[in-house]
């Protein structure tokens, strides 16, 4: 499949330049890829289409005076296409009510960049613009502010958050955020800054709680409890009424009423895109944290490594027996062509329904644009290279379950409890031929800490009171396979 795939690459490669439409480049049993490549610097991204369920793909590129637009529906079938003039317009949030809503404003450069003013515009899809309404001015606030990103609410109002400028010359992070709301006119209904230090934020809704996380440390388990929060805010007043600390959130993507999923990086003291990052769900109310039993964390000299940092939406569901993950594969820790795109999906437990792995053999490095679960079951991928070309992929699983083997059909799945534990871990083991195996406990630096054998399938006592309160990850290896989690020992204040 990999050389006949990089056949199709170098023949999508001939295309004219002035080409914007999808060719197929793969079709298999599990996924199919079509995609744009020329010389225009092509990447697409994923909005959110509150209207239909259809995906809306922007493809742009440099040089060009357009973007190209698309409607395309879960078989990839491209259903409509627009083309705004650059100029003109951005669409780069979400289509609602019929209508295009973009953020643009007046930039002032210097080491970087803030804000002097920024609108609201709202387009029909003929790029007529209907409204342009002014929410933030810069004679406004005494602090500066940059690095927007926004978010469609239940109500169909906006929020949308700020860091302040400048950023630390030392860590690149800011000194305060700050949440404005407002609705679809750009009326401002709420704003509130919170003086915290932050590298990082982002957002989710529960039914009686905004959830805002602001990351401020990514290394070491008590620089990430003193400058890693996820606040409890009051709709009404976006004043703090709870929050869980200690955990770099990203990707915070709400399952139900009481249960989000988000992509903690442990604080491995590695770079942030190649930290031990786990997918984990975190319950409101109890504040525990369930770890998805899924990937083994690279540490360092141990690749695989997964790349899961992204300012784009990596997470998406139709039902929450259903989670999709995606992440980038590095095969190599120094080597940014030896990749992969693959993704996980999982259940409201943390269980594992399967793993897969798309293998593409032709040395360029793909990022993941966004994801999309399908009403089939499946999921989109929007992927892009800086070789000039871009990728939807979609993959829909006939008949994988668990962590079930394509090739073989074996099934490996294990079970470590209770989390929290205090001076024992059990591990229960299911799988066929099952003889004996290891557990691998890390710390959040990837050290390893403590390896003990598995001599039976139900029970293995592990003895854990000589290690330090804190996160551990663990790697168990069953028939080949290395199934992952994350334990906490001893008593951790979140």
């Amino acid at each position: 499949m990999k050389k006949s795939l990089l056949f199709i690459l170098l023949l999508i490669g001939s295309i004219s330049v002035n080409s914007q439409t999808f060719t197929e480049i793969y079709r298999g049993d599990y996924y199919k890829i079509i995609g744009i490549s020329n010389a225009r610097n092509n990447t697409l991204n994923i909005y959110k289409n509150y209207d239909e369920d259809n995906l809306f793909i922007k493809s742009y590129g440099y040089p060009s005076d357009t973007d190209s637009y698309f409607l395309i529906d879960d078989a990839l079938n491209v259903i409509k296409q627009y083309e705004f003039h650059k100029s003109f317009i951005e669409p780069d949030f979400c289509i609602l009510n019929n209508k295009i809503y973009s953020f643009r404003g007046d930039i002032v450069w210097g080491n970087y960049y803030y804000y002097q003013d920024m609108w609201l515009l709202m387009y029909d899809s003929i790029e007529n613009r209907l409204h342009k309404d002014t929410i933030m001015r810069f004679d406004d606030d005494t602090l500066k502010w940059t690095d927007l990103k926004k978010w469609l609410l239940s109500d169909r109002n906006i929020m949308i958050s700020l860091e302040s400028y400048p950023k630390s010359q030392q860590d690149g992070s800011s000194q305060a955020t700050k949440l404005i709301k407002i609705d679809t006119l750009g009326n401002v209904l709420n704003t509130k800054i919170f003086y915290h230090k932050s590298l990082t934020v982002d957002f989710g809704e529960m039914p009686n709680h905004y959830m805002y996380a602001i990351n401020g440390s990514t290394i070491g388990w008590e620089e990430m409890q003193e400058h890693c929060a996820v606040y409890y805010l009051n709709k009404e007043t976006l004043e703090i009424e709870d929050s869980i600390k200690g955990y770099d959130v990203r990707q915070l993507t709400p399952i139900n009423d009481s249960l989000f999923v988000f992509t903690f990086f442990g604080g491995s003291g590695y770079l942030t895109f190649d930290s031990m990052s786990v997918f984990t769900l975190m319950n409101i109310n109890t504040k525990r944290i369930t770890p998805v039993q899924s990937r083994k964390p690279g540490g360092y000299g141990e690749p695989p490594f997964f790349q899961t940092y992204s300012d784009y939406s990596l997470i998406d569901f139709r039902t929450p027996d259903s989670i999709y993950a995606a992440y980038i594969v590095r095969n190599s820790f120094s080597d940014y062509t030896d990749a992969n795109i693959g993704f996980t999906n999982f259940n409201i437990n943390g269980d594992t329904n399967f793993t897969y792995k798309i293998d593409y053999d032709n040395g360029i490095y793909k990022q993941i644009q966004g994801v999309k679960a399908t009403k089939d079951g499946g999921v989109i991928i929007a992927a892009y290279s800086d070789d000039d070309d871009a990728w939807l992929i979609k993959f829909k699983p006939t008949g994988l379950i668990s962590l079930t083997s394509i090739k073989s059909g074996d099934k490996e799945s294990i079970k470590v409890y209770p989390n929290p534990a205090k001076d024992y871990i059990y591990v229960d083991i299911e799988a066929s031929n099952f003889k004996q195996s290891d557990i691998e406990l890390f710390d959040m630096q990837g050290k390893l800490v403590k390896k003990a054998k598995l001599k039976s399938k139900l029970e293995n006592r592990i003895n854990v009171s000589n290690l330090n309160a804190g996160a551990y990850t663990y790697n168990v290896s069953v028939n080949g396979k290395t199934i992952s989690g994350k334990i906490i020992v001893g008593k951790v204040g979140l």
